[in-house]
């Protein structure tokens, strides 16, 4: 169910100790319904965090880890079965390890604005030990996502030239959330990103992107990034909800149906998206409409 779904993203600290067969299972959903990556439940996975919740740090990092082997499992046995009862022809799941930004261990709605008064060094430091627990169980690639503002993204790029995380070779993709289709979430220019990403090239850096934006406003972010960089995008935007931080709750309004979702997203892959799914909001049924419409003759 979509609440389920939310509930992942919100509360993965307690689910990946409480509950983790509720984590299989909905990554075991999404890849039924025609998922080629599945993100990891971590984006809210850290040690404060943990240790909010009485876990040492050892058992915070198993934690981490078994968020991976969660994702991995559920995409192993669907796998198993499709190839048992499906054509070949779908290629295997990827399983992505997600590296939520630093505002999304506050809680507390900064992921949307990038107010964090931390440096770069800062950001890479809370960064770095998540990222190399997490590559330990081998994902097959990083989801450094929602990041909200260039400090962190340079942060993030900068790991990616950190000689102990090239030498994970775990390539990584890097999504932005905007508050419109020329700024980040943080008012600063898309136009600045992609010169922030030009300027630190790193073989492990896959894809740039947005994800949990609003699905009418990615577009012309796409546009833009996709006329000063040469390399391939990603796009997970929600349904178009806001979300209000302090209440911890979905503002009421207006979201997209499935349809008007998958219609947009073949607006997104015009503007040179490859990687393209859903973020806060959707559903595995989404995921269906998606595949449905980017891919016709596809089977799920």
């Amino acid at each position: 169910s979509a609440t389920t779904i939310n509930l992942l993203r919100s509360s993965n600290r307690r689910l990946l100790q409480e509950d983790p067969s509720l984590i299989k299972a909905t990554h075991a959903l999404y890849y039924q319904s025609g998922a080629d990556i599945g993100i990891t439940a971590s984006y809210q996975a850290t040690f404060a965090g943990f240790q909010k919740i009485g876990l040492t740090k050892d058992q915070g990092k198993d934690m981490l880890r078994t968020s991976v082997t969660l994702a991995r499992a559920a995409r192993d046995e669907v796998w198993e079965d499709w190839q048992k009862t499906c054509a070949s022809s779908r290629r295997r799941p990827l399983v992505a390890a997600s590296v939520g930004c630093f505002g999304a261990s506050l809680a507390d709605g900064s992921e949307y604005t990038g107010h964090y008064n931390l440096t770069v060094a800062e950001l890479k430091e809370f960064h770095r030990e998540r990222i190399l627990v997490l590559a330990e169980e081998k994902p097959d690639v990083f989801a450094c996502e929602t990041v909200p503002c260039l400090a962190e993204v340079e942060a993030l790029l900068e790991l990616l030239q950190d000689p102990a995380v090239q030498s994970c070779g775990i390539p990584a993709w890097i999504s932005v959330s905007i508050q419109d289709s020329e700024h980040l979430n943080s008012g600063e220019s898309i136009t600045s990103l992609t010169e922030l990403v030009a300027s630190k090239p790193s073989p492990l850096l896959a894809a740039v992107g947005v994800n949990c934006s609003s699905p009418h406003q990615v577009g012309g972010a796409l546009t833009a990034m996709s006329s000063r960089l040469s390399m391939p995008l990603v796009v997970y935007a929600n349904t178009g909800e806001g979300w209000d931080g302090v209440n911890k709750c979905w503002k009421p309004g207006t979201a997209v149906d499935d349809d008007t979702f998958s219609d947009l997203a073949l607006e997104w892959a015009q503007a040179g998206a490859r990687i393209i799914g859903g973020c806060c909001r959707t559903t595995p049924a989404t995921i269906q409409a998606l595949r449905h419409k980017l891919i016709p003759n596809s089977s799920s």
